[in-house]
């Protein structure tokens, strides 16, 4: 469990989740982990898909330096209550990947209505729709179920940080 507090994803955010990665790597000898981050946690967690050689954080934002390229220590990111939007997808393309990236929605999200998810309805595999709000999808019994049929859609066994 890391604990990033509230505002907005900054470096300083994103070197903290990742030293995390590290130490989970090494003390479980794990080489990848998956990640389940909640609202602003996801948006650190998407930060820290990218290399830091490759990218910075102005503002919150994530701007890109050079060709855009993925941390291989992160396995997954689900997140909860942030959806991925299209740009970000068009980002994982050019990273050659969007298998990392999997949203648990909460359909009535007064905090990010103004932020449609990039994957479609239909994407049952990446995109999972909740009958809730924004805090009460982490209530959800059905979303642990979901969040576990995400991360398992490989094989591969990992150590799972979990963020709320």
């Amino acid at each position: 469990m890391v604990n990033l507090g509230f505002g907005d994803v900054s470096e300083e955010k994103r070197t903290l989740l990742l030293d995390k990665i590290e130490g989970v790597c090494l003390f479980h000898g794990a080489t990848q982990v998956d990640i389940v981050a909640h609202s602003m946690g996801g948006n650190s967690a998407f930060a820290a898909l990218f290399i830091k050689e490759c990218s910075t954080l102005d503002n919150g934002n994530l701007t890109f330096t050079g060709p855009k390229q993925l941390n291989s220590k992160i396995r997954k990111v689900v997140t909860l209550a942030l959806p991925t939007t299209k740009e970000e997808l068009t980002w994982l393309r050019e990273a050659n990947s969007t298998d990392q990236v999997y949203n648990v929605v909460a359909k009535y999200d007064v905090l990010m209505g103004h932020k449609p998810c990039g994957f479609d309805r239909d994407n049952s595999l990446k995109r999972a729709d909740v009958s809730c709000g924004h805090i009460g999808i982490v209530y959800q019994p059905q979303v642990p179920d979901i969040v576990h049929h995400m991360l398992a859609s490989s094989a591969t066994p990992t150590t799972t940080i979990i963020r709320k």
